[in-house]
C-alpha cells in the first residue's frame, strides 16, 4: 500500500511539473488492489452458511435477506435485534464469529465492497 502512495505522489509530481509548463496533459490512473485487499473482498463475499452459525442465527438472518458477510457486517448490533427471533445470544454468537475473521458488525463498505 505504500508502494503504491509513494507512486502516485511521485505521478503527482510530475502532473504539477507539466501543467506548470502549459502542456497539454492527459492521465491515466490504475488503482491495483492489495493482497490484503483481495483477501477482504473474498471474506466479504462469503455466503452466511459458511460461518458456521447456529440454525437459529443462520435461518432468522437468510429470513431478512442476508446471504453473504457483506450484508450482514453493515447492519449494527440494534438493528439485527429487532429482527423477529434474534436475541443477544445470537448476536454475541455473530459478533464472535465476524471477529475472528477481522471483522465486526456495522462497518462501512464503500461502494464496490458492497456488491
Amino acid at each position: 500500500m505504500l508502494k503504491i502512495l509513494s507512486e502516485v505522489r511521485e505521478g503527482l509530481k510530475e502532473v504539477r511539473k507539466i501543467l506548470q509548463e502549459g502542456k497539454e496533459l492527459k492521465i491515466t490512473i490504475i488503482i491495483a488492489i492489495s493482497e490484503n485487499g483481495k483477501q477482504r473482498l473474498k471474506k466479504l463475499n462469503t455466503p452466511i452458511e459458511k460461518l458456521n452459525l447456529s440454525v437459529r442465527a443462520e435461518k432468522v438472518l437468510k429470513e431478512n435477506g442476508i446471504h453473504f458477510v457483506r450484508d450482514l457486517v453493515q447492519k449494527t448490533p440494534q438493528e439485527l435485534l429487532k429482527m423477529k427471533n434474534m436475541g443477544r445470544k445470537s448476536v454475541n454468537e455473530i459478533k464472535a464469529v465476524l471477529g475472528q475473521k477481522g471483522l465486526s458488525l456495522g462497518m462501512f463498505l464503500p461502494p464496490k465492497e458492497r456488491r
